[in-house]
């Protein structure tokens, strides 16, 4: 594993200078794409005690709270990021307005995206029509949505997991692979910057 990739350089790093927040974002992001889920919620909150204006630090807290099944803390520190950040990329109003999608807010997955910063990926409409396919039980609207939203070079993680999971149901296993391959690359490509 690559420094880049690795926890301990960023721990080093917290335990030199406890009030660098960087070090507690990096260290949370990796930690999470370690799959170690308690230790990145940990480093987020520990991180946000220094500095709560740091957007990123609330992006992995959310996504903690949701593998921890607390679907309202991580909806509600996404909307926090957002607003200390509007700037954020797009998986953030990509997670965000699944979260709306989910709950059958439509109205507020639509707002959002009519807020959304022109930087946003262009996929955005195609993945909430996804989504909003998906929760109406449209698989194959879906299918074609994701794999619009996905034809993005900057598509986010959980758009190219989305597109996975609807090409698997839909019983073509080979592009959901692909799909799957892609995702991996690119969270990746995202844990070095």
């Amino acid at each position: 594993m690559s420094g880049v990739d690795s926890l301990p350089p960023y721990l080093e790093a917290i335990r030199i200078d406890p009030s660098y927040a960087r070090a507690y974002e990096r260290a949370a992001q990796i930690a999470l794409l370690q799959g170690n889920v308690e230790r990145a919620h940990a480093l987020a909150a520990q991180g946000l005690r220094l500095d709560s204006q740091t957007a990123p630090l609330w992006v992995v807290l959310s996504e903690s709270y949701q593998r921890e099944g607390d679907p309202a803390r991580a909806r509600q520190a996404l909307e926090y990021a957002l607003a200390v950040d509007p700037a954020l990329d797009a998986s953030a109003y990509q997670a965000l307005a699944s979260h709306y999608l989910r709950t059958g807010d439509l109205a507020r997955a639509d707002s959002l995206l009519l807020h959304a910063p022109a930087n946003s990926s262009p996929g955005l409409r195609a993945y909430l029509t996804g989504v909003r396919a998906r929760t109406a039980g449209d698989l194959e609207a879906a299918r074609v949505a994701f794999a619009a939203a996905a034809r993005d070079s900057n598509a986010a993680v959980g758009v190219l997991v989305d597109w996975g999971n609807a090409e698997y149901e839909s019983g073509h296993l080979d592009v959901a692979e692909q799909a799957y391959r892609r995702a991996l690359r690119s969270n990746r490509a995202r844990a070095r910057r």
